[in-house]
């Protein structure tokens, strides 16, 4: 939905009847406006996961795992050494097909099952959700994620828990979040994406102690960096919609 004051779906209900009908839309809703769309303006659901037996999502997942296993040499060598002893061997290559991981395998010491497995089990966790896929890799790339045991334990099973792991790793304590938690909280306030200095001058509106001045706000917002994004007109907004709702709930108090 849009984040511009009225919701997509009230646009859609106010001019639905009017639009020729030579011209089709197709909306992608959170769970609760589904029920409105269906019942009320009578949208057809479409699925892409499970539509006539077919496999799709996890398919176009463990392909994407694939192509990152085989342009990274770090995920490819974290996966494969994952529960082997031996470490000796350094080269690994999966690939992927249109139709899951049909082609061969060349790896040695035996890592094709083990990243086979792991591209199977990420796309099990993932459910269809490519940023859960992404940000898994990343945080394996990255180093910050190390497959120590063959069973792959050790990745996250929710978006939640990725958000929750990448924020700790930004912020050692507390007080090191209560720096950016104004700029966050602006940023979720704010119904359009905001420029530098209307963010500025927000958030020094929330202090009730010394005003920022523009070089600790600088400082702060390179805090932020890949969860705060710059669009091409030269404003911020959070990096996925997913990451804004769930900020969202927990302010809430919801998990």
């Amino acid at each position: 939905m849009a984040q511009s004051g009225s919701y997509c779906s009230l646009w859609i209900a106010e001019y639905y009847t009017t639009l020729t009908l030579c011209l089709a839309i197709v909306s992608l809703s959170i769970n609760q406006w589904q029920s409105y769309l269906i019942n009320v303006l009578y949208h057809l659901p479409i699925r892409l996961d499970g539509c006539n037996g077919s496999d799709w999502p996890n398919k176009d997942l463990i392909d994407y795992t694939a192509y990152r296993v085989n342009k990274d040499a770090t995920i490819r060598s974290n996966i494969a050494m994952a529960g082997v002893k031996n470490h000796s061997a350094s080269h690994s290559e999966i690939y992927g097909s249109g139709t899951g991981l049909q082609a061969p395998f060349q790896v040695s010491n035996g890592g094709g099952s083990q990243v086979a497995r792991f591209a199977t089990h990420l796309a099990s966790l993932a459910k269809g959700n490519f940023l859960h896929a992404k940000m898994t890799l990343d945080l394996i790339e990255q180093g910050h994620l190390v497959t120590k045991s063959s069973s792959f334990k050790v990745l996250p099973v929710t978006l939640s828990e990725i958000f929750l792991l990448h924020l700790n790793l930004r912020f050692a304590s507390l007080r090191a979040f209560e720096r950016v938690q104004p700029l966050l909280c602006v940023c979720l306030a704010s119904l359009n994406p905001m420029s530098l200095l209307e963010m500025y001058h927000s958030v020094n509106a929330l202090l009730s102690d010394e005003p920022l001045t523009w070089e600790e706000f600088m400082q702060r917002i390179k805090l932020l960096k890949g969860l705060l994004v710059q669009r091409s007109d030269d404003t911020y907004m959070l990096f996925h919609p997913s990451f804004r709702e769930w900020l969202v709930r927990r302010e809430d108090g919801a998990d």
